[in-house]
């Protein structure tokens, strides 16, 4: 399917399934898909579980919007440093699979 997708300039691959200045597509891309869409809901895990924690809190303590407000800063820099340790631990993973194969990029 994809070398047909090929044929027709390499331009109808949807952004991040090829290879960047090779024209081929990724060998595993339901795998980063499969990262990403983890990622994602890590980051909505984590931002939400502290969000409900300080709304919890404020209907404890009569403290509308205040726990609310800060379980969600600290949620939201907990789930932002975790998504960034994962976009790090990704580009890794993608060099030492170009270091394996021997393939590199444009700009390798």
């Amino acid at each position: 399917m994809w070398a047909n997708l090929d044929t027709f300039g390499g331009g109808l691959y949807p952004y991040g399934l090829c290879r960047p200045g090779t024209g081929r597509p990724e060998r595993a891309p339901m795998r980063n898909v499969m990262r990403y869409t983890t990622a994602g809901l890590e980051f909505f895990a984590i931002f939400g579980i502290f969000l409900l924690a300080g709304y919890l809190l404020d209907r404890q303590f009569a403290t509308l919007p205040g726990f609310m407000l800060l379980g969600g800063a600290i949620g939201f820099g907990a789930a932002l440093r975790r998504l960034i340790r994962e976009a790090i631990e990704m580009r890794r993973q993608a060099e030492r699979d170009d270091d394996r194969t021997g393939e590199r990029g444009a700009d390798g």
